[in-house]
């Protein structure tokens, strides 16, 4: 019975390596990245674990670098740029007065040919806010009030108009 006791413990051992329990304590399944395209790739490991990381844009394998609309690269939140109110990326134009219009434009601005708005023209002969035809009506005597040309007075033109005066026929 004594020899009985080894014999039987053998088989049992040998019988479960080959189930396979024993054999992954014995010898343990390698884990780690399997992704080949990874930055921390494991040509050995058996088993993916979850922990495959890429590059940032630093090049810093699971780095938190992240490029910004301006074309830097960093960690710093604080420092990413913004667009301007031209909505230029990075550009410095501002509206120091929040009329949503920049500043760079108030001060520039001769085109004054659109009907609707104005908005601080200079190098108008008259006005920002220039008389003009609409349909069958003429609209004159108008101003500039918060960006927009306001408080026309007009006149109907039976036989149309021009952006000078009524027509007549």
């Amino acid at each position: 019975m004594k020899k009985l006791i080894p014999i039987t413990v053998l088989c049992l051992f040998t019988f479960q390596c080959e189930q396979g329990w024993l054999k992954d304590i014995l010898i343990p399944v390698i884990e780690g990245c399997t992704d080949s395209t990874a930055c921390n790739y494991n040509s050995d490991a058996e088993e993916d674990d979850g922990s495959c990381l890429t590059n940032d844009c630093a090049g810093v394998c699971g780095g938190l670098a992240v490029m910004d609309n301006c074309g830097t690269c960093d960690t710093d939140s604080s420092n990413d740029c913004t667009q301007d109110c031209n909505g230029d990326w990075g550009g410095e134009a501002v509206d120091s007065d929040g009329n949503g219009i920049c500043d760079s434009d108030e001060t520039t601005q001769t085109d004054c040919s659109d009907p609707y708005t104005c908005s601080n023209c200079t190098g108008c002969e008259s006005s920002c806010c220039p008389n003009y035809c609409s349909g069958n009506y003429y609209y004159y005597n108008r101003s500039c009030s918060n960006g927009f040309c306001v408080g026309a007075t007009s006149d109907y033109c039976s036989d149309g108009c021009n952006v000078f005066f009524c027509v007549f026929f």
